[in-house]
């Protein structure tokens, strides 16, 4: 299996594990290191050399309230979707 697919699945296995069948999806862009989350044609577009965080990122934004922005509720998505899916190292966090 390609780098890309590994990348493919497992962001397309959070998208969704957290969004289910709402008919969100993953659109791949050729700017390689851009994202951004289109509500209006529920689309998470990314770059295919952005990263795991990047991507977290956009997908707090589809999970928020619509004109949340970067506030407090947006915040506290993405904080849980980091910890939730990505590995931090157990030494030196605090």
């Amino acid at each position: 299996m390609k780098k890309e697919d590994i990348k493919t699945n497992k962001f397309g296995d959070i998208l969704s594990k957290e969004l289910g069948d709402f008919g969100w999806r993953i659109k791949w862009s050729k700017d390689n290191h851009s994202a951004v989350c289109l509500r209006e044609t529920k689309q998470i577009v990314i770059g295919k050399k952005a990263t795991l965080t990047l991507f977290l990122h956009e997908l707090a934004h589809a999970l928020s309230p619509k004109d949340t922005k970067h506030g407090a509720v947006w915040g506290d998505l993405f904080t849980t979707l980091v910890l939730k899916y990505i590995e931090l190292p157990a030494k030196g966090i605090i």
